[in-house]
């Protein structure tokens, strides 16, 4: 786990590990046919650069990063929220332009929508206000919701590794 989540925090973007291929990496038992030779993602970037982000670096990636792997974590919720919140913080950036002040609203968001997707009991957009130390609104994080949902057209799931071997 910790070489996966090294991973996914190296400074280069070429090197640097996706959510979908941590996933994968995370899934001993995976077995491959011959007709999947490639796992089903969808919406992947091919490589997440920050270029397109005026005041965004990858230290910032990397801090957000962490900050959702704590979070996941003390909220007991499971890796897959974790990696899918990630793929679209990514996903998202690759499209829109993002302020540091909204930097972390955008990683709380994904950590919701995630949430929606793969546990029965998600984060409480109150959770995530008080995990985030009360630095937005309740409004703001349900509007960054809608904003992300819209913004990658309603394709937010990665496949988790249990629906990839069930292929």
């Amino acid at each position: 786990l910790i070489d996966v989540l090294e991973g996914m925090l190296k400074p280069n973007p070429t090197e640097r590990l996706t959510a979908a291929d941590a996933l994968l990496k995370l899934n001993p038992n995976y077995v491959r046919t011959p007709l999947l030779q490639k796992p089903i993602v969808v919406g992947r970037p091919k490589v997440f650069t920050y270029h397109r982000q005026n005041s965004l670096t990858n230290e910032h990636r990397r801090i957000l990063v962490e900050y959702m792997f704590e979070t996941t974590v003390s909220f007991n919720f499971t890796l897959n929220v974790y990696f899918c919140a990630v793929n679209l913080v990514d996903r998202y950036l690759s499209v829109k332009e993002a302020t540091k002040e909204n930097f972390q609203l955008i990683g709380c968001s994904s950590l919701l929508l995630a949430s929606k997707i793969y546990e029965t009991k998600s984060f409480t957009p109150e959770n995530l206000v008080y995990a985030s130390d009360y630095a937005f609104l309740l409004s703001h994080i349900l509007d960054m919701e809608v904003e992300i949902f819209s913004t990658l057209g309603g394709q937010i799931s990665l496949f988790s590794l249990e629906s990839i071997s069930c292929l």
